[in-house]
């Protein structure tokens, strides 16, 4: 289905159908999601990867500040990669203390999640602070990826998280920043909320009285 360009969450919604409910499907959406991560990984070859270093590299000569750090497969397939240049470095050295990142960038050949480490400076204005690219979105993956943030970042941790509601992603935040303050994207709980069940007991009510019933179970 997937090499026919059937998005995953449109495979998803044809199982549920199949079966008439989400738990007769035999599998969550996050795992159809890395099967296909998983097959998709295997079409990124030895001479894209070495393309990828190659750059990075070209831009540590250019900037010796610039840091990336990256795996690779069994068979030479990227399988993740991290990266910040020293503008990135000095900006989160003055406006790091909210850190924003999310998984759900998928805009690229392979499908591999991209990942932005975001915050905001002085002008209220989005500063990027790291980027990433990962095959799978496992706890393992995660790890990684905040431990690599955090060398690249002189180990200078954030006061505050905000992340999308991944359970990985969680777990690898408390393992990883464990007395940073983490809270859920408000629009992740709405989205979430909304293709819930008990979105249509509230159909017709005003978005504010909405809202607030859903920060109420938050």
């Amino acid at each position: 289905m997937g090499a026919a360009g059937i998005r995953i969450h449109d495979m998803m919604d044809s199982f549920i159908s199949k079966h008439l409910w989400y738990g007769g499907v035999g599998f969550t959406r996050r795992e159809i999601y890395n099967l296909c991560a998983r097959e998709k990984r295997k079409l990124l070859s030895k001479g894209d990867a070495a393309t990828v270093i190659g750059i990075m590299v070209s831009r540590k000569q250019r900037d010796p500040s610039f840091f990336f750090e990256y795996k690779l497969d069994k068979e030479g397939h990227m399988n993740r990669m991290s990266w910040c240049d020293s503008q990135s470095r000095h900006d989160y050295e003055d406006f790091g203390d909210v850190l924003v990142f999310d998984s759900t960038y998928k805009m690229n050949r392979y499908g591999m999640p991209f990942i932005p480490f975001v915050g905001l400076n002085n002008h209220r204005k989005t500063t990027v602070f790291a980027c990433a690219i990962v095959s799978d979105e496992t706890e393992e993956t995660y790890v990684w990826l905040l431990e690599t943030f955090l060398r690249s970042l002189c180990q200078k941790m954030p006061k505050s998280v905000i992340t999308d509601a991944d359970a990985a992603m969680i777990k690898a935040i408390r393992q990883v920043f464990p007395d940073v303050w983490h809270r859920i994207c408000t629009w992740h709980i709405e989205k979430k909320y909304e293709d819930s069940p008990q979105s249509q007991v509230l159909e017709g009510v005003p978005n504010s009285s909405v809202l607030q019933h859903v920060h109420g179970h938050v």
